[in-house]
């Protein structure tokens, strides 16, 4: 590769995703692409985050060189320009007064990723919007490796762990796909505009305007999660806006009891030590019942949706908020 000229500042922004995103260590391959490079970080689940810069002489050919051995430089010459030239089995970088020499990585230890064909990214109103929003949920648990996904199929989002669920009618999906969900964790954190997707049977594309994202699916079938919803009969109907505030002021306590009746419901919560907080509010219902609930999971329920009536069939089956963007399954937790 012969010397080219690059901006400090651009660069380290490509590596800062890829570091972001991947495993320590990852390998950083800068590539001759049309009126720059393309700095393409590579390894772990994200297989591959692919970010263009811009530059007047293009390398001739692909480099490849470890992230962190150069990122730290690089951010510490702000908005210079750096010289890159190799020097046999080293890159050179060269800003003003420094230089910083870095052995590359040999061709054979440079993780491969397939060519992605047939998978232009298209603009789906609401679809990522909905990925985000189901992928709170997802599991992180690495032993059931179906549930630290997001299932997309031509009729909606769906996300899930052991206690709650979220689904959303966002169709759009081309095809059905599980999509890792710390991918759209991460996607979500350094996009800089709306990302648009694309799936095929072996890869998911995610394109933000400034980096293109290429992971590989969860090769699981997503659980069957329709048994769960059946049709609740109860319901209890609150102000959202006060059952919202009375929720928050039950944090960071690990679960509230929410206890229902016709006359009106009441909100508690052990908040810390010697400390409880009570909240009387409206409910319109003709049940009487009690439920223990996780407060952070039932706020984010309340949040990602437009409603605060709560169905439910008892106190131990999951209740249900649905509107008519989608819904949130949320199992209640065990009273003492």
């Amino acid at each position: 590769m012969t010397g080219f000229k690059v901006g400090a500042a651009p660069l380290a922004n490509g590596l800062q995703r890829a570091a972001a995103a991947l495993p320590p260590f990852a390998v950083a391959v800068l590539s001759p692409s049309a009126g720059g490079v393309d700095v393409d970080g590579r390894g772990g689940d994200i297989a591959s985050v692919r970010t263009h810069v811009e530059c007047d002489d293009p390398p001739g050919r692909a480099s490849a060189f470890h992230i962190p051995q150069v990122l730290g430089w690089l951010k510490r010459r702000g908005d210079a320009t750096v010289n890159i030239e190799a020097d046999g089995m080293s890159l050179l970088f060269t800003a003003g007064r420094s230089r910083l020499s870095v052995i590359t990585v040999p061709e054979a230890d440079i993780p491969t990723w397939d060519t992605i064909e047939g998978a232009a990214p298209v603009r789906v109103p609401g679809l990522w919007a909905a990925m985000v929003r189901c992928s709170r949920v997802a599991s992180t648990d690495t032993t059931r490796p179906m549930l630290t996904g997001v299932e997309l199929t031509p009729q909606g989002v769906t996300g899930a762990d052991l206690y709650r669920l979220s689904h959303v009618n966002a169709p759009g999906a081309t095809q059905a796909a599980i999509v890792p969900a710390g991918t759209i964790r991460q996607v979500d954190k350094w996009a800089t505009g709306e990302p648009v997707v694309a799936v095929t049977d072996l890869h998911i594309v995610i394109d933000d305007g400034t980096s293109v994202w290429y992971t590989r699916p969860i090769g699981r079938d997503y659980p069957k999660w329709g048994p769960l919803i059946g049709d609740p009969p109860r319901t209890a109907a609150f102000n959202r806006t006060e059952l919202v505030a009375a929720v928050e002021d039950c944090l960071p306590a690990v679960m509230l009891r929410l206890a229902v009746n016709p006359d009106g419901a009441t909100v508690t919560a052990d908040v810390a030590e010697a400390q409880q907080v009570e909240t009387e509010l409206p409910v319109e219902t003709v049940e009487t019942i009690e439920f223990g609930f996780n407060p952070g999971f039932l706020l984010e329920a309340l949040t990602a949706t437009e409603t605060a009536a709560i169905r439910f069939t008892d106190a131990q089956k999951p209740v249900l908020l649905e509107d008519e963007h989608g819904f949130e399954l949320l199992l209640p937790m065990r009273l003492d």
